[in-house]
């Protein structure tokens, strides 16, 4: 009994001596600070947001819109003026120019790639060829000639861009049909007697389009630019619509010259210039 109360009494000596030791370990505790603090990494590096990339705008083709001048390959017609203008003192404007107004409708078959297919459908009027004067002792005239063609064709074009520039090139072909009319207009007098006559002819010819265009662009799907190309269509005669009045002309006669006898051709193959405005849809 004496052993065992001498160990109790140990044991409770100990325990008086342990407990300040505990109690100053809780107050260190509560002394400890709760925050982070901040200072301490202010000068690590924010992490990088992560870069949102704007979707690309998706298009399907483009709408193209032109003007340009056009040279024409009309001799034949301005022999037939000419021979019509026989005489000393008679003056003649022969044809060797015109205009070309025209719409490509183009579709972009594989995104990313540059390369179009589509349709294009174009007016070409040339100048008024015209002779004016006597022909003979006791008549004169005004001979004029009024010509147009309207080709229909297919084809494609590949755009070669300028990296980091708003400039791109692109070369282009289209083939098709073509189709021309022309009006032959004889007003002449003969002794104070005036008569009239209106001869209108038409004919067709296969018709190609080469050419390129340097393009500039002014936002995401406009662009202008400048045409230059040559144009392969000739219509190698034409025929009379209809039996001329007072005339022996009869619906589809050709054009002939009648010095020669030779059939007049309507060769609208030239170099052409111009303006383009090009629209993405």
């Amino acid at each position: 009994m004496k052993k065992t109360s001498m160990l109790l009494a140990v044991i409770m000596t100990m325990a008086l001596f342990a407990l300040p030791v505990f109690a100053a370990d809780d107050e260190n505790l509560e002394d400890m600070p709760t925050t982070v603090d901040e200072t301490a990494t202010a000068s690590e590096p924010a992490p990088a947001m992560p870069e949102i990339k704007k979707a690309e705008s998706t298009y399907f083709g483009v709408v193209d819109i032109w003007a340009d001048y056009t040279t024409i390959s009309f001799s034949r017609v301005n022999d037939l003026l000419g021979s019509i203008g026989a005489y000393p003192n008679g003056a003649v404007t022969k044809m060797s120019g015109g205009y070309a107004l025209g719409v490509d409708l183009g579709f972009t078959p594989v995104k990313g790639l540059p390369l179009d297919f589509g349709l294009r459908v174009e007016l070409i009027g040339t100048g008024q060829g015209k002779y004016s004067g006597d022909i003979g002792s006791l008549a004169s005239t005004i001979y004029t000639i009024d010509s147009s063609l309207i080709p229909v064709m297919a084809g494609a074009s590949y755009n070669f861009e300028i990296p980091e520039t708003p400039v791109s090139i692109s070369a282009e072909i289209h083939a098709g049909y073509s189709f021309a009319k022309a009006s032959v207009v004889n007003d002449s007098k003969a002794l104070g007697v005036g008569d009239k006559i209106t001869e209108p002819y038409s004919g067709s010819a296969f018709a190609c389009d080469l050419g390129m265009t340097i393009n500039y662009q002014l936002n995401e799907p406009a662009s202008v630019g400048l045409n230059l190309g040559y144009r392969l269509a000739d219509v190698t005669s034409v025929s009379a619509d209809s039996d001329i009045a007072n005339t022996t002309i009869k619906k589809g006669d050709t054009l002939k010259n009648p010095s020669s006898g030779s059939v007049v051709p309507f060769d609208f193959s030239g170099f052409n210039a111009g303006v383009k405005v090009d629209m993405k849809y």
